[in-house]
């Protein structure tokens, strides 16, 4: 279905359609464990939303492929996905987005070991989705908090 949206999309000439539509093709892809062809649509993707300026989009694009390095366990390129679309996030005023973002970085932040920086971050999480009395976030930073100090406790 999308590979058929992709052609038609495409043959109008509508970058921005063609764009969601690398986007949900990588989606697809990174389910079914196609890794690497996954992070080859959300570049397209992001390149496209990049040229037409859509913040937004690109924020999203830059959380998917943070997504694909984080399953592969590339945590270096992971987070630097993540760092920018948080950095998108809050340009945006999405303070819901950048909390969930936070959510991501922390736990790229406790596989890397680096335990101060993942506690941080959902602290920071904590606080944004207690102020927007968001229940399932603020339980999500909570288990993230309870990571960290499991983490900090082994050897």
């Amino acid at each position: 279905m999308y590979n058929r949206t992709l052609g038609i999309l495409t043959a109008l000439g509508n970058k921005s359609g063609i764009a969601d539509q690398y986007g949900n093709l990588g989606l697809v892809c990174r389910k079914r464990g196609d890794y690497g062809r996954a992070e080859d649509l959300h570049r397209k993707s992001l390149a496209l939303h990049s040229e037409a300026g859509y913040r937004k989009a690109m924020g999203l694009d830059y959380g998917h492929l943070g997504a694909v390095h984080k399953i592969r366990g590339d945590w270096e390129r992971a987070g630097a996905m993540f760092g920018k679309e948080l950095e998108i996030a809050e340009s945006l005023g999405n303070r819901r987005r950048a909390a969930a973002v936070r959510l991501d970085l922390g736990s790229v932040f406790r596989a890397k070991g680096e335990f101060d920086r993942a506690a941080a971050q959902y602290e920071r999480a904590r606080e944004i989705f207690a102020s927007l009395g968001d229940g399932s976030g603020l339980e999500a930073a909570n288990e993230g908090l309870d990571a960290v100090n499991i983490g900090r406790e082994r050897p």
